[in-house]
């Protein structure tokens, strides 16, 4: 295991150095990797108990989920989502003044899992427990705070379970997709 850390330090200290052009230590880059396993990934890069209002004359944003059982293992996810550009942060400079954008944070039994910056993915299946699990997913802004309308979370959530044909028992979205 220290041999592993060893070694990410050093590929880290490489990737900075020569694809970012900045030159970094192992010993920096160790600090750097004890900072988010001390304190989760949740804690070390994102804001997520912040939220923020949409920005006055942006269309609301409608999020509902979709699930499938995956051939292999676990869930295909769709996000069907109206009015928001989901998308990563670098493309943040190219704005639709009446769209809101960012990306999505996705939680599976209350710990977040991942970020998603689009409408598709897999959730593989060692993801969940056996029984009832809940997938949730937020709507947020680039800086990663939650974001809001009437002072609620955009959200949508997937109660289901995995020992049944038809996993899904409830879903909800706080601005469900209007058809």
């Amino acid at each position: 295991m220290a041999k592993w850390r060893s070694n990410n330090r050093i590929l880290m200290s490489f990737f900075l150095s020569s694809v970012l052009g900045t030159s970094i230590t192992p010993l920096l880059a160790d600090s750097m990797h004890s900072a988010h396993a001390q304190h989760g990934e949740d804690r070390a890069c994102c804001h997520h108990e912040e939220m923020v209002a949409l920005p006055e004359g942006v269309k609301v944003p409608e999020l509902s989920l979709l699930l499938f059982r995956d051939a292999v293992t676990g869930f295909n996810l769709h996000l069907n989502i109206r009015n928001f550009e989901l998308e990563s942060p670098e493309y943040a400079a190219v704005r639709h003044d009446e769209l809101a954008q960012g990306h999505a944070h996705l939680f599976i039994n209350g710990k977040k899992v991942k970020r998603l910056y689009g409408p598709y993915e897999h959730l593989p299946g060692h993801y969940f427990t056996s029984g009832e699990n809940e997938i949730k997913v937020t709507l947020n802004s680039h800086d990663h705070a939650s974001l809001t309308s009437n002072e609620k979370p955009l959200s949508a959530t997937l109660k289901i379970n995995t020992e049944q044909d038809e996993p899904v028992i409830s879903h909800e979205s706080t601005s469900p997709v209007s058809e």
